[in-house]
């Protein structure tokens, strides 16, 4: 049995949320840490897909528990702790051969054995202030690493003790000014060894089989578009073509570029009015969620918005369901209607039920008496008025 659900999109209050729109439909799915009462413990941070038939959806909360949710059967199937008895935060996570791979901020990798608890030793140390790390579809041996002042790495499972390629930052600016690494996202270019990276400001291409060429080949810094928002960049995306690139910014943007021209801007897509947290591309859609509690559905070819629905609560992450996104019917410009089960009412709700109502007539109220009033009146009366033209 196939889920019907087309997206699925991870919140800050640790639901799990399924859409259909073709149904016009919302459900949201609890946590197995009934019992967690902090937002940022149970909030869901990533969801990929384990498997290529896309029937379980892992998820790595705020406390660094990976849950494996069955969409087929709607339910959690396997927890796993990430923690390894440190304090360090949990920053990314991949899937390989049937185990989830995850990354901490302090740059340490680690995979689980057969027994499902995860390994003491790292399998890579990738450097401090970790943010991303992805694994090579292409070949899984491969992987990339970047984030605060760490600069693109390429490694090899099977020697990681050196990275094969370490990314070079740019030349200094006109004013002699260094150019700061914050690499926000990163992934592989369709069946290539190329990496595309979203910075804080910028987006670069590096190609590692190009011996000696450590900077990118292709740097372009969207603000310097005219047409483009001066914004941080939050996101990114790349889409099946191999060469359309999307990225969302904290002030709303979602724009398109074109790698096969230099990282050049192509289109911009509105409606979204806070920070896009993720972005997501499936054949002719695009998806995107933020702070603005909206999930957005976008035609890639015509830009038109196709659906917007209100969720409720700040939104993390994203997640295409490719096996049923063909289904949607997409004639119409609708706002999805919000048939949320009594079960999975939001946590907002229940913090405004618990709030005490405040009786209006036992608050004394002291209005200004008739003297007062006289007084003010006689004091704006008898200054003298400034003559500025004769």
């Amino acid at each position: 049995m196939m889920s019907s659900f087309n997206i699925w999109v991870g919140a800050d209050n640790g639901y799990l949320k399924g859409v259909n729109f073709s149904k016009k439909s919302i459900h949201n799915f609890t946590s197995t840490e009934e019992t967690s009462t902090k937002r940022k413990e149970r909030s869901v941070r990533k969801l990929i897909w384990t498997d290529k038939d896309r029937s379980d959806v892992a998820l790595l909360r705020g406390n660094r528990l990976i849950e494996v949710f069955r969409t087929e059967n709607d339910e959690v199937v396997k927890v796993y702790n990430s923690s390894n008895g440190s304090s360090e935060e949990t920053v990314a996570i991949q899937w390989h051969n049937d185990k989830p791979i995850v990354a901490n901020n302090s740059g340490g990798i680690y995979k689980f054995n057969d027994k499902n608890i995860i390994d003491n030793e790292a399998i890579l140390n990738a450097g401090d202030n970790l943010k991303c790390f992805r694994i090579n579809p292409v070949n899984a041996a491969h992987c990339i690493t970047g984030g605060l002042e760490n600069d693109v790495k390429l490694w090899d499972f099977q020697q990681p003790d050196k990275p094969i390629f370490r990314a070079k930052n740019l030349p200094p600016t006109e004013l002699d000014l260094r150019r700061p690494i914050n690499v926000i996202d990163l992934d592989f270019l369709a069946d290539s060894q190329r990496i595309v990276t979203c910075s804080y400001r910028d987006i670069r291409v590096y190609d590692p089989n190009l011996s000696g060429r450590r900077r990118p080949v292709i740097s372009t810094i969207l603000a310097d578009n005219p047409h483009a928002k001066t914004e941080p960049l939050t996101s990114m995306c790349l889409s099946s073509n191999g060469y359309s690139l999307f990225v969302g910014g904290a002030h709303g943007g979602l724009f398109e570029l074109d790698l096969r021209h230099d990282a050049r801007l192509v289109k911009g897509y509105h409606g979204n009015t806070g920070s896009v947290r993720s972005v997501a591309v499936s054949g002719d859609y695009l998806a995107s969620c933020g702070l603005d509690r909206f999930l957005y559905l976008y035609n890639i070819h015509t830009k038109e918005l196709k659906f917007k629905v209100y969720l409720k609560t700040t939104l993390n992450c994203l997640l295409f369901n490719d096996n049923c996104i063909d289904q949607t019917e997409t004639n119409d410009k609708h706002s999805v209607d919000q048939t949320v089960s009594e079960e999975a009412v939001d946590s907002d709700s229940d913090l405004w039920e618990d709030l005490e109502t405040v009786d209006d007539s036992s608050v004394d109220v002291v209005k200004p008496t008739e003297s007062k009033r006289k007084s003010k009146d006689k004091q704006r009366s008898g200054k003298k008025k400034t003559r500025y033209f004769t």
